[in-house]
C-alpha cells in the first residue's frame, strides 16, 4: 500500500509540472497526452508493485512449508533422543541423521532468505543458466 501511495505522489507532481507548463495562449501544453501517459504509468507501476506482493507472497508461503517441515525433523530427532535410539546401528541411526541434518538445512535456507542472501544466489543461478545457454 505504501508503494502505491508513493507512485500516486509522483504521477500528482508528475502532473501539477505539466499544468504549470503552458504556452503563451495559456493553454496547458499536450494535455491529453499527459493525462493519458500519466495513467498508463500509474497503472503500470501498480501492476508492478502488486505483482512484487504476490511473488513475496509466495515465497513466503513455501518458506512456512519449509519451516514446518524442519520443526518435525528436529522433532523426530528430538524423540529418538530422548528414546535413545539415535546411536543405535542401522537404521534407527540413519533416520536420526537424516532428520538433524534436514533440520540444519531448513535453518541454514531461513538464514540466508532473511539476510537476503537468497536472492543474490538466484541471480548468480539465473547468470549461469544464460551462460550454459550460449555455450
Amino acid at each position: 500500500m505504501n508503494k502505491e501511495n508513493k507512485s500516486k505522489e509522483i504521477m500528482n507532481e508528475r502532473n501539477e509540472k505539466n499544468e504549470n507548463e503552458k504556452n503563451e495562449n495559456g493553454k496547458n501544453l499536450n494535455e491529453k497526452n499527459v493525462i493519458k501517459g500519466s495513467r498508463e504509468i500509474e497503472e503500470a507501476v501498480l501492476q508492478a508493485a502488486e505483482y512484487s506482493n504476490k511473488e513475496k507472497q509466495r515465497l513466503a508461503r513455501r518458506m512456512c512449508f519449509l519451516f514446518a517441515c524442519g520443526l518435525t525433523a528436529f522433532t523426530i530427532y528430538l524423540v529418538m533422543v530422548y528414546l535413545g535410539v539415535e546411536n543405535t546401528p542401522g537404521i534407527q541411526e540413519d533416520l536420526a541423521s537424516a532428520a538433524l541434518g534436514f533440520a540444519y538445512g531448513i535453518m541454514l535456507c531461513g538464514v540466508l532468505y532473511t539476510s537476503g542472501r537468497l536472492a543474490r544466489f538466484k541471480e548468480a543461478k539465473r547468470r549461469f543458466k544464460m551462460q550454459l545457454m550460449n555455450k
